[in-house]
């Protein structure tokens, strides 16, 4: 729920940004989309793609030790993060 709410907030972000002047998506897009790639090799490493395959392969394991290093906090947080911001920026993503 809370991820919603974040998520309608970025895309209402955009919309504002786009509202002062339209051709600031030009700088905004490109920009941010760079530095999405970067903070998620940095910072959120594992938080790539949509985590489906991930959490499937994690249903079907047993070795407790593994999962909590495939499905993390901090991963989950990436995720949430990189996807507001990727809202902002124009990317073609949903929540």
């Amino acid at each position: 729920m809370i991820f919603a709410h974040l998520g309608d907030a970025a895309a209402d972000l955009r919309y504002h940004i786009v509202a002062l002047n339209a051709w600031s998506m030009l700088l905004i897009a490109p920009l941010g989309l760079v530095a999405i790639t970067w903070l998620t090799r940095l910072l959120f490493n594992g938080a790539q793609g949509s985590g489906i395959p991930q959490t499937i392969a994690t249903l079907h394991m047993h070795n407790f030790m593994l999962m909590d290093r495939i499905l993390t906090l901090r991963i989950a947080l990436g995720k949430i993060l990189m996807t507001c911001l990727g809202l902002i920026c124009g990317a073609s993503i949903g929540r």
